[in-house]
């Protein structure tokens, strides 16, 4: 089995993942309807979950910061994606090649408490790193919500 270390840096995070924010950094030659970005950053209980794309291995990497370097002002919050604050990401899935490199990730977000039951389920985000930057999908339907 190939294993993937994307989600080290959250490995130690305890608690409810609760999407408090959601913002992008969009490459400045990239329309502003297009699916490629340079960074998804994710805010959870006043964390940074920052998704971007490794240049030097050409994957997925997550980086965990309590504060960006610069300002939040130079990020815009991603509007198609805001109505995921509020929700809450459940399972959290690698997507590895088969040269063994993290191509990917898929969160499984959830409306409600995870703790309280089986909160209903809203969708999969998915993230995929390219060569140009991340590319996104918000699916509320797919063949994993039949797998898993």
């Amino acid at each position: 089995m190939i294993h993937s270390n994307v989600f080290e840096a959250i490995q130690n995070e305890s608690g409810i993942r609760r999407i408090n924010n959601i913002y992008i950094d969009r490459d400045g030659n990239s329309e502003d309807n297009s699916f490629s970005i340079e960074q998804l950053m994710i805010e959870i209980d006043f964390k940074l979950w920052v998704f971007q794309v490794n240049r030097e291995f050409d994957e997925i990497e997550l980086i965990l910061k309590s504060k960006l370097e610069i300002n939040f002002e130079e990020y815009k919050e991603f509007n198609s994606l805001s109505n995921l604050k509020g929700l809450e990401i459940g399972s959290l899935f690698a997507i590895i090649n088969e040269r063994g490199y993290t191509d990917g990730v898929k969160l499984k977000l959830f409306s409600g408490i995870l703790t309280s039951g089986t909160p209903p389920f809203c969708g999969t985000l998915t993230l995929i790193s390219l060569a140009s930057g991340l590319q996104y999908e918000l699916s509320s339907v797919g063949i994993d919500t039949y797998l898993i």
